[in-house]
């Protein structure tokens, strides 16, 4: 690249020309101190490297205007900081920092849950003692698995010492929980531009409870979610009394927090809507027992063995079938 040098010559002299002029014309001070400054950006224009030249409009401004009222002082220091930057050795001008991807951690084997066992996996998460890639492994194996039952060790995990095994386990419960959110950020505003009332209150309740159920939030953010499983189960239930899912997340959720006849009221609502009876007895049965009526728990159990097909409700209606 050729530099015209003469353009920085004709910088100093029409600066140092307008001086000349500083207190007998002012008009002819800041004719000749505009052309110094413009001969200065043309100049420095020529040194200044591809990415320091971006935005061109916006950086020519930002030269011209520290040369124009900065007299002499704008000038002189433009060019010499430019001109010393220009002539410094490359190694003094290479950056220390290199922008690098984010990395991804890729398992060369895909290990599956029965190759671990859910009680080694607890072990293995729980244990320093295993490496940090036989802990990595266990806690990949158990990401298909229901988040009701892996949320518990995915948050153990998340103290873990090793940085890795936490951030996996912290990306593992956000990415579950993003999901979610993002699905009741659009119902949230379908419901504010007044679609279809019914159907994204029922959205909303039951994405709330899955967020409680699946065991995603907790503390405050447990309370908050349990309040909105409430608030739009009943703006579902006003606008369609008949609804027996609703109904059932409704007696969920008062079983959740320990309103006992409220939840049997809203599971026997739910029987006597018709609905599956076999999804509304266990429950009742579940509030027989905590009010000690182990009797009735009997018969209800009884009745769900003769109805029920789910293997793991069969065999505790098996245990209660013994008189």
């Amino acid at each position: 690249m050729v530099i015209n040098y003469l353009l920085a010559v004709l910088a100093f002299i029409s600066e140092a020309l307008s001086l000349l002029l500083l207190n007998s014309n002012t008009g002819q001070y800041l004719a000749l101190h505009t052309l110094a400054v413009v001969f200065m950006v043309l100049f420095v224009w020529q040194l200044m490297q591809d990415p320091y030249r971006e935005p061109p409009v916006w950086t020519m401004l930002l030269l011209f205007v520290w040369g124009f009222f900065l007299p002499v002082l704008g000038i002189v220091g433009v060019l010499l900081a430019v001109i010393v930057v220009y002539w410094s050795p490359e190694s003094a001008r290479k950056s220390l920092f290199v922008a690098l991807d984010t990395p991804v951690y890729r398992s060369s084997i895909q290990p599956q849950v029965h190759d671990f066992g859910v009680g080694s996996i607890r072990e293995q998460l729980s244990n320093d003692q295993f490496s940090t890639e036989v802990r990595m492994k266990a806690l990949l194996a158990i990401q298909h698995m229901p988040t009701r039952h892996t949320a518990p060790l995915l948050r153990a995990a998340l103290a873990d010492s090793a940085d890795d095994l936490r951030l996996l386990a912290y990306g593992m419960l956000e990415a579950r929980e993003r999901e979610l959110m993002l699905r009741v950020e659009q119902a949230l505003m379908r419901q504010q531009q007044q679609q279809d009332h019914y159907s994204t209150a029922r959205e909303l309740a039951e994405l709330y409870w899955e967020m409680v159920y699946q065991n995603l939030v907790q503390g405050d953010m447990r309370r908050f979610a349990l309040e909105q499983v409430s608030r739009f189960a009943q703006q579902a239930l006003k606008l369609n009394a008949a609804d027996g899912g609703i109904w059932v997340i409704f007696g969920r959720m008062h079983l959740l927090n320990g309103a006992y006849a409220e939840a049997e009221k809203a599971f026997s609502r739910v029987i006597a809507l018709g609905f599956l009876v076999v999804r509304a007895e266990p429950y009742l049965a579940e509030l027989a027992f905590l009010a000690k009526d182990y009797a009735k728990v009997r018969g209800l159990m009884s009745h769900h063995l003769s109805e029920g097909r789910m293997p793991q409700p069969r065999q505790v209606a098996m245990y209660w079938r013994t008189p």
